[in-house]
């Protein structure tokens, strides 16, 4: 019920002074199921003496994206307010003014604003002064991916770009569903693809390998153990900077679930982990950094019955990334540097590390505290090849 009265709500907000049938045509409901919904809920909702129906007033929170762009950093650093929007009692709108999101703040936005509206919610994301960005997300397959009960300013388009033109970029894959019960890996092959249209083949034949493991490796991993309500999503895009010579991957995966350290600690809780749970001790921000190095350089911790016969995931999407930063691969593609680095978003803080050997050490991983409150594990992989 909490949708239905996030859809009402968005309804009225656009258009006010309607009767329970006009509201029920609108959202393509029942008339009867609309009305005892809005007597039901007269604390949410009033109805005037013509019989016209209007939101009450609550408390707006606004988060305002300034002019210019946006990446995840940058998009934290306007949430550092709310420490947990979550607890909010009230709607909260996101307003953006010609700001230019990339990737890696678009998928945490996607993951924040479906993370609220499943809850209920009430969310707007206000694009009125960010026209060229509207277009750019529709073209993404934001809007496709977005919970229904999310107000877009303006209204969300009624056919998706993404879908008109998907499998037409050479430099881009359009964000996509990773569900469970999702086997056939279409789109995981797709990522393979655009990484050979965007390569070189002598950096096909070093790099793809590598790119394959990790992404596989990564989204089986969300697959297994990414368990909520919502599904993970997964997006790339690869940016060519001509001018710098240059070439920038951009790789998103997450998921909405428990996140990645909480899944950890659960599994050693298990018998066959009570050395490693007495080796990492207390849920602590250092104890965490060393189960995270541990489970990324050794692998062998999984919540599965038989566990020998997983927890490898994080580990071999480690090995296959650690090899791209090594100087060997320098050498062979004949750059002058390749800059690996990864961060993993969870909950309220954030961890990353600059890939420098194929050890990873506790010391390497950069613990970030203090950001707003998300659920779930966000693994962003940057790498920036230069010449």
């Amino acid at each position: 019920m909490d949708d239905l009265q996030n859809l009402i709500f968005n309804v009225l907000s656009k258009h006010p002074n309607l009767k329970g049938r006009e509201i029920a045509k609108k959202l393509g409901l029942e008339k009867q199921v609309v009305n005892s919904f809005l007597a039901k809920n007269k604390n949410k909702f009033y109805m005037d003496e013509n019989y016209q129906w209007n939101n009450i007033n609550e408390t707006e929170f606004v988060v305002e994206f300034q002019k210019g762009w946006v990446d995840a950093e940058i998009f934290e650093r306007n949430l550092v307010e709310y420490n947990n929007l979550f607890e909010l009692n009230g709607k909260i709108r996101f307003v953006f003014s010609e700001t230019r999101l990339l990737l890696d703040a678009i998928m945490r936005l996607l993951c924040l604003s479906n993370q609220l509206g499943q809850q209920g919610m009430l969310i707007c994301l206000d694009f009125r002064s960010c026209i060229n960005t509207f277009g750019y997300l529709d073209r993404l397959g934001f809007f496709k991916h977005l919970h229904d009960s999310v107000q877009v300013l303006p209204e969300k388009p009624k056919t998706s770009l993404a879908e008109k033109y998907s499998k037409n970029s050479e430099n881009l894959i359009e964000v996509f569903p990773i569900c469970p019960k999702d086997i056939d890996n279409g789109d995981v092959l797709r990522i393979s693809d655009v990484f050979k249209k965007s390569f070189c083949e002598h950096e096909i034949q070093i790099l793809l390998p590598k790119l394959q493991m990790f992404v596989a490796s990564l989204i089986d991993n969300v697959r297994q153990h990414g368990q909520s309500e919502l599904v993970g999503y997964s997006a790339l895009q690869i940016y060519n900077l001509i001018g710098q010579n240059q070439k920038k991957i951009v790789l998103v995966i997450a998921d909405n679930g428990a996140g990645l350290i909480s899944t950890l600690r659960h599994a050693l809780t298990y018998d066959r982990y009570r050395d490693l749970a007495l080796l990492f001790g207390e849920n602590s921000i250092e104890n965490n950094k060393s189960l995270l190095a541990h489970a990324l350089n050794n692998g062998g911790i999984t919540q599965k019955e038989d566990g020998n016969r997983g927890g490898l995931g994080l580990n071999e999407a480690h090995l296959a990334i650690a090899k791209i930063s090594k100087q060997e691969t320098v050498d062979q593609l004949e750059l002058k540097n390749i800059d690996v680095n990864v961060s993993i978003r969870l909950d309220d803080c954030l961890y990353n590390f600059p890939y420098k050997y194929n050890q990873l050490k506790t010391c390497d991983l950069v613990h970030k505290a203090q950001f707003t409150k998300i659920y779930g594990t966000q693994f962003i992989l940057t790498i920036l090849l230069t010449k």
